[in-house]
């Protein structure tokens, strides 16, 4: 695992390592920037494979059902803004509901643009999702049977309960 830098003194006990499900993969509509590294995606069609949990990924993006995306606008979450983007099933998943015999629609997802300022409820370090204990908590509490959380004070950032690695 790569080192991650934390900007700021943050409570690493109150935060979380987080890797949410890959649920399908960007649609051809979605517009990628594959010239810069990471890539930078300015628009995202998403194709779910599967019924999505409500929160997803496919790197460097991260997808938010519509109910946790107010959720978490509700509880005052800090640290991101939305973007609309576009979802839809694949063949494989339409054909899958057709021989079940169910026709579900697709809850409408928005993209979460994550920052990386410390000190944030949601919080993207080194490409990977930070999130604090509250926002855990509401997890928890919502369709994320799958996504996995570390406590960052148990992934070797080494210094105890605060850490601050030294600036560049």
């Amino acid at each position: 695992m790569e080192r991650i830098l934390f900007p700021v003194f943050i409570d690493l006990m109150k935060y979380f390592l987080t890797k949410p499900t890959v649920s399908g993969e960007f649609g051809p509509e979605s517009v990628i920037d594959h010239t810069v590294i990471p890539r930078t995606i300015s628009h995202v069609h998403f194709v779910f494979d599967h019924w999505p949990e409500d929160l997803v990924t496919s790197h460097p993006v991260f997808l938010a059902s519509q109910r946790l995306t107010d959720a978490l606008i509700e509880n005052q979450c800090s640290g991101f803004t939305t973007e609309p983007c576009k979802v839809e099933k694949s063949v494989w998943f339409q054909e899958s509901d057709r021989e079940q015999g169910v026709n579900r629609d697709l809850p409408k997802f928005f993209r979460l643009m994550i920052g990386s300022d410390g000190k944030n409820d949601l919080m993207v370090i080194g490409m990977e999702l930070i999130v604090s204990l509250k926002v855990k908590h509401l997890l928890d509490s919502f369709s994320c049977e799958r996504v996995q959380f570390f406590p960052l004070n148990d992934i070797g950032l080494g210094g105890g309960p605060k850490f601050k690695f030294p600036d560049k």
